[in-house]
């Protein structure tokens, strides 16, 4: 009889390069976790509350490492963790206007910042075709002092929160407000979330990953 063949067997060195490409892809993956997280807008509360940035049928990442070696600026959006809400939410996102030591105040509408108004500017200034069209008509870009630029929807002056007293921001907690001014719960409301202390924020916003709106797919938080 034939002897039968022997198997061919694998080379030596087969084996540790392939726990070794396992574990670096199970460390990409565990830093991927860590680094970053996916929330859906539907998942959390007030989720109307940053449209047109943020709108509910969203899904997007947030940095969880974005303030590892630095604070949270203005103009930042961030995911911030609330106690938990009778239908088991417990997540809110908003827009930083105030940082430690600033003054915050709302009047008829106007964001003021330590004593001095917003710059703010219609999306569609007046006489162009889109100026009077319902999805331009609220729409305003807001500019903080350090350069931070973004659109908001303001439809009403004179709506809750539109009017407050100066509120100094104390340390070790952040001002948020809602793109949404007039359907956006923030730190306007001092019973529901009020200053923001830096713990609770879980990190900043980034990127749109999902959303029926597919243009919007990709785009990037600011």
């Amino acid at each position: 009889m034939n002897p039968k063949p022997e198997r061919a067997r694998p080379a030596p060195w087969i084996a540790p390069l392939a726990y070794g490409v396992f574990g670096l892809v199970a460390a990409g993956a565990l830093a991927f976790a860590l680094a970053l997280a996916p929330f859906q807008a539907r998942h959390l509360l007030a989720n109307l509350s940053m449209s047109p940035t943020i709108e509910a049928s969203d899904s997007f990442l947030v940095s969880r490492l974005a303030y590892l070696r630095s604070p949270p600026r203005r103009g930042d959006v961030v995911v911030f963790v609330v106690a938990p809400r009778a239908n088991g939410k417990r997540y809110y996102a908003a827009r930083i206007v105030g940082v430690p030591g600033d003054r915050v105040q709302m009047i008829a509408s106007r964001l003021h910042l330590n004593g001095r108004a917003v710059a703010r500017e219609p999306v569609a200034p007046p006489g162009s075709p889109e100026a009077d069209s319902p999805g331009y008509r609220n729409s305003f870009r807001e500019r903080l002092p350090d350069g931070a630029s973004y659109e908001i929807y303001d439809a009403f002056d004179d709506a809750p929160g539109d009017d407050t007293a100066a509120y100094p921001v104390p340390h070790g907690c952040y001002f948020v407000l809602g793109d949404n001014r007039d359907n956006a719960v923030d730190s306007r409301d001092a019973r529901t979330i009020g200053c923001v202390p830096r713990e609770a924020i879980v990190g900043q916003a980034t990127y749109i990953y999902d959303a029926v709106w597919r243009p919007r797919v990709g785009r990037k938080i600011r």
